[in-house]
C-alpha cells in the first residue's frame, strides 16, 4: 500500500504542477496578449478535481488524514481495536456507498460535454469511485492487517 500511495502522490503533484501551469498560462494569455482560452477553466476543473481525490486517497492510505485523536487516545488498548474495527467497517460501507452512486452519476455524465471542447464531463465525475476503491482497498488491506496481529 505504500508503493501504491507514492504513486498516487506523485500524480496528484504531478496534476498540480499541471493546473499550476494552465493557470498560469491563462492569466499571462489574459494580461499580456487580451486573449483567453476557452478550455483552461474546464480543464482546470477537470484537474483540480483529479488532484483533490488522489491526494486525499494518498492520505487516506498514509493515516495523513484528519481524526479525532483527542477522543481515540481516551479509549484504552481493547476497545481502541474495536474501535477501529468498527470505524472500517462503517468506511467501508460509506466507500461502497460512493463507488455505486460515482458510476450511477459518470454514467449519466457521460453525455454532457463541457463547455469549449466536447469532452465529456464524466472524466471528473469518475474520479470519485477511482479514489473511492483506491480508500476500499487501503481499508481492506488494514483490516487484514489487523486481523493478522
Amino acid at each position: 500500500m505504500k508503493r501504491l500511495a507514492d504513486a498516487i502522490g506523485m500524480i496528484a503533484g504531478i496534476l498540480f504542477l499541471a493546473l499550476f501551469f494552465a493557470n498560469i498560462n491563462q492569466i499571462l494569455n489574459r494580461y499580456l496578449f487580451g486573449i483567453s482560452l476557452l478550455w483552461i477553466p474546464d480543464l482546470s476543473r477537470m484537474l483540480f478535481v483529479w488532484m483533490v481525490f488522489l491526494g486525499g486517497s494518498t492520505a487516506y492510505i498514509r493515516k495523513q488524514h484528519l481524526m479525532i485523536d483527542f477522543v481515540k487516545n481516551k479509549f484504552s488498548q481493547k476497545a481502541l481495536k474495536r474501535t477501529d474495527a468498527l470505524i472500517d467497517v462503517g468506511m467501508l460501507a460509506f466507500l461502497i456507498l460512493l463507488i455505486i452512486k460515482g458510476i450511477r452519476i459518470t454514467l449519466v455524465r457521460l453525455n454532457i460535454p463541457y463547455d469549449a471542447w466536447e469532452v465529456p464531463t464524466a472524466i471528473a465525475y469518475v474520479a470519485v469511485p477511482v479514489a473511492c476503491l483506491i480508500m476500499l482497498l487501503a481499508t481492506l488491506s488494514r483490516r487484514l492487517d489487523a486481523w493478522k496481529r
